[in-house]
């Protein structure tokens, strides 16, 4: 159950994390972010909006009225998740078919965040064709990373240095830390 909770929990953050993708990309399109550092600086600064101002902004960049729906409805969920879920199911979490149901509405809440996540991720691609932000990019860069965190004892090479995102699409605008 508890798994469940993180997992939904998890996924509504990867939600949030893609919108501050979007944002960010989008700024870089308008050639607003010019350097490493302007990178980081609108990274951080929209990572401390709550979900609700970031949807609020990302709006204004999606052309679908059923995305923008599912976005404010995912504020709500995250919302709930976050302030309601126990105290609402208390009595549910009694008893294993009460437990069954929590299980249920938990993955319906996951998949929630998930399909959104992935129509936003649609969208950042779009914003970031022009620079060579592609999926295919986005995969290699992945998988380089993959291979630098293959153990614990490599987690301290993982963490990612400032600029680090910048630095992995050469194509942007040249930033002034990235040789």
């Amino acid at each position: 159950m508890f798994a469940f909770y993180g997992l939904a929990m998890y996924q509504a953050q990867v939600l949030e994390h893609e919108i501050v993708n979007l944002l960010t990309v989008v700024r870089m399109s308008r050639r607003d972010i010019t350097s490493a550092d302007d990178f980081d600086a609108a990274m951080n600064s929209r990572f401390k909006d709550r979900l609700s101002e970031l949807v609020r902004r990302v709006k204004q960049h999606v052309n679908d009225d059923g995305v923008s729906a599912e976005l404010s409805r995912a504020v709500e969920v995250r919302n709930d998740l976050a302030h309601n879920f126990w105290r609402r199911n208390a009595d549910n979490f009694m008893t294993r078919r009460g437990q069954l149901d929590m299980i249920q509405d938990l993955q319906e809440r996951t998949s929630t965040f998930i399909d959104l996540d992935a129509e936003l991720t649609k969208v950042t691609m779009r914003f970031g064709a022009d620079m060579n932000i592609t999926p295919e990019r986005v995969q290699q860069q992945l998988e380089t990373l993959r291979s630098r965190c293959r153990s614990p004892a490599e987690a301290l090479a993982c963490r990612a240095e400032p600029g680090a995102a910048w630095a992995t699409w050469p194509s942007t605008p040249a930033p002034d830390r990235v040789s």
